[in-house]
């Protein structure tokens, strides 16, 4: 059975400012990158990043941004992806994302995703994409 593992490239670009002027730098990262990138800002700025206000929106945007890859910025879906926002109660979306990480759902790209989750950012990710209360 073959696997693809599938990255988008991104380049961060790093300017360093010297005495004699700027200096600038790209730099091609793949997207385990830019996670390890984000958890190290993360753990640098404790009192900012790393509360465990569930409503911290940027938590939320943190532990979504992988979904917008497959499911679009509004989870709307298409091309065979299905559409993640506003279709379920924040109780039921932990519950589907919980059953992937768990194997209990069809075989699909997600419970091999979801294995990488939390339960606490399962809630995040239903703060975002379900039905509001």
């Amino acid at each position: 059975m073959r696997r693809y593992l599938w990255t988008l490239p991104i380049t961060i670009t790093i300017v360093r400012q010297t005495n004699d002027g700027e200096e600038t730098h790209a730099q091609h990262v793949c997207c385990e990158q830019v996670c390890s990138i984000a958890a190290m800002v993360a753990a640098a700025a404790p009192g900012r990043m790393a509360r465990r206000d569930a409503n911290d929106q940027t938590r939320v945007a943190l532990v979504t941004g992988g979904c917008v890859g497959c499911h679009g910025g509004d989870g709307s879906g298409g091309h065979g992806i299905p559409k993640i926002a506003q279709t379920m109660t924040r109780a039921e979306f932990v519950a589907a994302m919980k059953a992937f990480r768990d194997n209990q759902n069809n075989p699909t790209v997600m419970n091999r995703i979801a294995r990488g989750y939390t339960d606490e950012e399962f809630a995040l990710m239903a703060i975002r994409w379900a039905k509001p209360q």
